[in-house]
């Protein structure tokens, strides 16, 4: 067996060992005067770190509680401090129900420790917004849709469901963001754990976090994160919806839960499933008919797309010596029609398939030597087949039409036939340990493994893949240690952190000569690098607060920049790590004016980055390679105001100016380019979105929302080159999305209808790549507890 994963599991079962004392379960509810639920507040043990936060239904559930004599505190900023005694031996229940008298709470009555909500998350000293995805689960909306409604975040699709998607954050995109399902790192997961495939129902909520990320996740992430928050309740629980919509579009999830209360014993069986053909229509397109080029209105052909996911998790939640031990394991698979090439030109055949076997194991627990100490664990391994396929002889125009060529070894997309299958197999483990040294002060270290080894072969037998016939290897570790104090009655938090990265590469390289033979050379590669960190916030007043952080970080290459894919992208065993110093400065207002609530935020930011990687294409195909040192900058506005729980109305507007900062060309002559905006960016975008709740203390409630998405437009080119006398452009665009949903007043039952871009405006995320037109979707959802 592996040493490391012999260790790992030794780690587990001496954790298991601690603590063997019973745990009660402290469950209530917290109201106002007036008989409303009050939402996100702390709800703690005096002297003790065992803290919870009520949700919107005012709940709370503290689920590790030892002592049977303690007080229980209640706080939130805009009501009175309550402290209520309790005693379990002589009280004939562990529910409190609590109410809570209005009044402006004073910065040092508040102590934030424990787990994160959305509102302690933004309270912390990186640049994160957390998105609660409560409003969203009657939604026909997709993870990528929600993000896209985020400031700084700017999601380009390249058509409709399941489409390739360039995700960019704060003006920095690909590998360069990281994505993480409860901390977990999705990038070598494969195509079912894309955003766009992930349904709102099995979430709770999204934290994104701007450039600096905090140690816990342990990402090499150059401009960001993206972490997933499950949905996590001691209740069991049913939550399955069913959506339908145009382009024969389909969607379904399951997400439950069984617990048994006494043992602990848990089960959650999920289930997620897309499919779409994708037809939808493509307006002035130009086609050559008659012997003649035409601009003719097509439906998009050829563009099926199917994903889905079984997963089943088991094991113990909330038990003596263990907060969680769950063993999991899921099934995914996709089929993808591919509709364009890499120009926007029709193909008609060529697609692939891929299937994915990843199995979880993870552990927890708290309370640890004295209350000091935590851990968390997981490790995961992931088997993953791919398989292209691009063998016709057919070519095919936006009409439909075929044309047949013979005698020609050369596909749809590449030079040559092409039936490429290869395996991927990813081992990921990761070892977290927090240690609270004395009260406030905290210390966090985080190391975490991946292991990828790729082997495949086009079976055509083409000699472009012959790197792959015996495995290439890469390894990643990373390891951080940070220092967290909490400062004058809490209004100062400080966190500082080290980075240590390691990587590790074996590959065959294909090594083309002049005469167009190929030569197979071995390559191996060692690296290592140190970043550090900081970040702060201070809270002025109890609604106001100030935040900046700062980073040296740097991101190591991913398995497809190295090693390439085999197809199109060739291997490059000399890529750099990518470097970048971050910086953030912002600052959060938080008024509440009784029923009323105001939130602003405003963010400012620059990375300046070296050795960007870019990927540079040739006549037969293309490589990554470090040709730009690029600047960033800009800021992002985000305004929420929430009017006697029934009115909501959201606002963000996002501009970055991120530049050529090269002075040099690659012939050693002065940049034409230098300081101009990056090609084929967006630099200036926003969104708007409001919500009206209609007959609210009736059975069953109606909600109306409506969003706006803008994007100015931008050049596909660099500025300050004019390319064939004109600066081409994808131009201003203006989406507006309508819906409304009905819910009885337990949210049992629930429907929705809804229409995307309802004015069927031209939409383009990419050159002569159009996105689709107006739809239609409706949504039923059953949810039991």
């Amino acid at each position: 067996m592996n040493k490391k994963l012999t260790l790992f599991l030794y780690f587990i079962t001496v954790t298991l060992t601690f603590s063997q004392e019973k745990n009660t379960v402290i469950t209530g509810s917290v109201m106002s005067e007036k008989g409303m639920p009050i939402d996100n507040v702390i709800v703690g043990i005096e002297g003790k770190n065992i803290v919870t936060f009520s949700d919107k239904d005012g709940y709370f559930s503290l689920k590790k509680v030892r002592q049977t004599k303690f007080n229980l505190v209640f706080t939130r900023l805009g009501y009175k401090k309550m402290v209520k005694a309790v005693d379990l031996e002589n009280q004939p229940s562990s529910e409190f129900n609590i109410v809570l008298i209005e009044d402006v709470v004073a910065i040092d009555e508040v102590v934030i420790t424990g787990k994160s909500n959305s509102t302690t998350v933004e309270e912390s000293g990186f640049a994160v917004q957390s998105i609660d995805l409560e409003v969203f689960k009657n939604s026909t909306i997709d993870m990528n849709q929600v993000l896209n409604r985020t400031s700084g975040v700017r999601i380009r699709e390249s058509g409709g469901v399941g489409s390739d998607y360039n995700f960019s954050l704060n003006g920095l995109s690909d590998y360069r963001v990281r994505f993480f399902v409860d901390d977990i790192p999705t990038d070598y997961l494969g195509d079912a754990y894309k955003l766009n495939n992930f349904p709102v129902n099995l979430i709770d909520r999204v934290d994104v976090y701007k450039g600096v990320v905090p140690v816990d996740l342990g990402a090499d992430a150059l401009g960001g994160a993206v972490n997933i928050i499950p949905t996590e309740t001691l209740d069991s629980y049913l939550d399955a919806s069913y959506s339908y919509g145009s382009f024969n579009t389909h969607r379904l999830a399951v997400n439950s839960q069984y617990r048994h209360e006494k043992s602990g014993f848990t089960v959650r069986p999920k289930l997620f499933y897309n499919f779409s053909n994708n037809n939808y229509t493509m307006y002035d397109m130009e086609v050559y008919v008659d012997k003649e080029w035409k601009t003719v209105d097509v439906e998009r052909f050829h563009d099926d797309f199917m994903s889905y996911t079984a997963m089943l998790e088991g094991g113990f939640t909330q038990v003596k010596w263990a907060d969680d031990l769950i063993i999991g394991h899921s099934f995914t698979r996709t089929e993808d029609d591919a509709q364009t090439d890499f120009y926007g030109n029709p193909r008609g055949e060529v697609r692939s398939e891929e299937d994915s076997h990843i199995t979880t194991l993870k552990y927890s627990k708290s309370n640890l030597l004295d209350d000091r100490m935590s851990v968390k664990l997981f490790a995961v391994y992931n088997t993953r087949n791919f398989i292209s396929i691009d063998t016709t002889s057919n070519r095919y125009n936006w009409l439909g039409e075929v044309t047949r060529v013979t005698n020609d070894n050369s596909a749809e997309l590449f030079n040559q036939k092409t039936l490429y299958e290869f395996e991927q197999k990813t081992f990921i483990y990761r070892g977290n340990v927090k240690y609270k040294l004395f009260e406030n002060h905290t210390i966090n270290a985080n190391y975490i493994g991946y292991q990828v080894e790729r082997q495949g072969e086009n079976r055509l037998g083409t000699p472009e893949n012959e790197p792959f016939r015996t495995p290439n290897k890469l390894r990643k570790n990373i390891f951080g240690i940070s220092y967290n104090a909490h400062l004058m009655s809490n209004r100062l938090n400080l966190n500082v952190a080290l980075k240590n990265y390691h990587f590790y590469m074996y590959t065959r390289n294909a090594k083309y000569l002049k005469d167009h033979s190929v030569e197979i050379e071995d390559l191996k590669t060692t690296k290592s690098e140190v970043g550090y960190a900081v970040s702060g916030r201070y809270f002025i007043l109890p609604q106001l607060l100030i935040k900046s952080s700062f980073e040296r970080g740097y991101r190591l290459p991913e398995p497809v920049e190295v090693f390439g894919d085999g197809l199109a992208i060739y291997a490059n065993p000399e890529l750099q790590p990518e470097v970048t110093y971050n910086l953030n400065f912002g600052f959060n207002y938080n008024p509440i004016f009784g029923k009323n609530k105001l939130k602003t935020g405003v963010n400012f930011f620059r990375r300046d980055v070296d050795n960007f990687t870019f990927r540079e294409s040739f006549i037969r195909g293309s490589r990554y390679e470090n040709i730009l040192s690029v600047l960033i900058y800009g800021y992002e506005l985000d305004l929420e105001w929430q009017w006697n729980n029934r009115l909501f109305w959201n606002a963000n507007i996002s501009r970055q100016y991120v530049l050529n900062n090269e002075k040099v060309d690659a012939t050693g002559d002065e940049s034409r380019v230098y300081r101009d905006q990056l090609p084929n960016t967006p630099y200036l975008f926003g969104n708007l979105g409001a919500s009206y709740s209609l007959l609210p203390s009736k059975k069953v409630g109606l909600l109306l929302s409506y969003n706006l998405n803008y994007v100015h437009e931008f050049f596909l080119g660099y500025e300050s080159i004019a390319q064939g006398g004109e600066k081409n452009i994808i131009p201003t665009q203006l989406l507006h999305n309508v819906g409304i949903t009905a819910s009885t007043k337990d949210n049992r039952y629930n429907i929705s209808l809804e229409s995307k871009n309802i004015f069927n405006a031209l939409a383009f995320d990419n050159f002569n790549i159009q996105k689709p037109g107006r739809a239609f979707y409706m949504k039923v959802r059953y949810f039991l507890r």
